[in-house]
């Protein structure tokens, strides 16, 4: 009776152990490829049933913007219109937040959000702040010259030299200036401050795309006025 008691205890110790695993807790992604399967199945339970199934034939590309550095963009392909892109910061696995974009092109849809170190997935906004232009929208049809505010994520801050970080969205980026901005004639521009701001950060920046180049820039460096984290 003495032994029974002391093996039931056992196994009810054992299994209070390997409960939380057993219980559908997600799994940290070991890759791109295991985000993108978490999200794909995250999709197939709670959004629509049609995304690609596990196992779907992928064509893989890495479409890192040049000259960004510390970050990895990685996009899936599959024959039927869909297309995943992942993006990542090159720090240590246990820190990695991936940044997932799923497209159908057929029918337009998306769906945006990330999957955290620990494997929990939460979608981030669907829209971007009103008033406010993607890298990708900025440099497809830029205005030189002319104040408008851009969004994005923040990557590269205290990483390059200069003073300036890349600001990432729409699958584009932009090199941001906040300081040593010198016009051709002399004119210095004022600061910026970017105390408190970090990588990874979502900001709204408003200045200007830089036009033709000059002495102290080059073209489609983005001078900021301000920067704000909505």
């Amino acid at each position: 009776m003495i032994k029974l008691k002391v093996f039931l205890g056992v196994t009810i110790l054992v299994l209070l152990v390997l409960l939380p695993v057993g219980c559908g807790r997600p799994a940290t992604p070991e890759g791109p490829e295991d985000a993108r399967d978490e999200v794909l199945g995250y999709l197939r339970e709670n959004v629509r049933e049609d995304v690609p199934a596990a196992g779907a034939a992928w064509e893989m590309r890495d479409v890192t913007p040049k000259g960004l550095v510390g970050q990895t963009t990685i996009e899936f392909i599959t024959s039927n219109y869909w297309e995943v892109t992942v993006s990542y910061p090159v720090v240590a696995p246990q820190n990695i937040v991936y940044d997932i974009l799923v497209t159908h092109h057929k029918s337009g849809w998306h769906w945006q959000g990330e999957v955290k170190p620990d494997g929990s997935i939460m979608e981030t906004g669907k829209e971007k702040p009103e008033g406010t232009l993607t890298a990708a929208e900025l440099l497809g049809e830029p205005s030189y010259d002319t104040e408008v505010k851009i969004y994005g994520r923040v990557d590269g801050l205290g990483e390059l030299m200069c003073s300036c970080f890349f600001l990432i969205s729409g699958r584009e980026s932009v090199q941001v200036w906040y300081d040593t901005m010198v016009e051709n004639d002399g004119t210095v521009r004022p600061a910026i401050s970017v105390e408190g701001m970090r990588n990874g950060d979502k900001v709204i920046v408003t200045g200007e795309l830089k036009g033709e180049g000059g002495i102290h820039y080059s073209k489609d460096d983005f001078w900021a006025k301000s920067i704000a984290i909505p």
